[in-house]
């Protein structure tokens, strides 16, 4: 489980300052038209017996946090990615090492 400290030992301040500000002020102002096109159809589309605004805020409100989200996930999975390739080409030098001693053996 991680905590609130293992987030603050790890990269994760320095990866929000990977994206500029006026990249962030750009995503958020689309993830808010995108929210608002989807409140839109929301709203249009709903055919139950209470409609709730409420609802469709909450709808935008999660495009923009997920926006915010984004770009540290994206750090996160690619540092990831990068240490999975590490330990395969390290499993892959220990296989090829254990066979070359199986063949001296041999």
């Amino acid at each position: 489980m991680t905590t609130f400290q293992d987030i603050f030992k790890s990269s994760f301040l320095e990866n929000v300052n990977s994206v500029s500000l006026l990249d962030m002020l750009l995503a958020l102002a689309l993830a808010f038209g995108l929210g608002m096109f989807i409140f839109l159809v929301y709203k249009k589309t709903f055919s139950g017996v209470m409609y709730s605004s409420s609802f469709g805020v909450t709808l935008i409100a999660l495009t923009m946090i997920t926006t915010i989200q984004e770009p540290c996930s994206r750090e996160q999975i690619l540092n990831a990615a990068e240490e999975l390739r590490q330990a395969l080409a390290e499993a892959e030098d220990m296989y090829l090492d254990g066979t070359e001693a199986e063949q001296q053996i041999n």
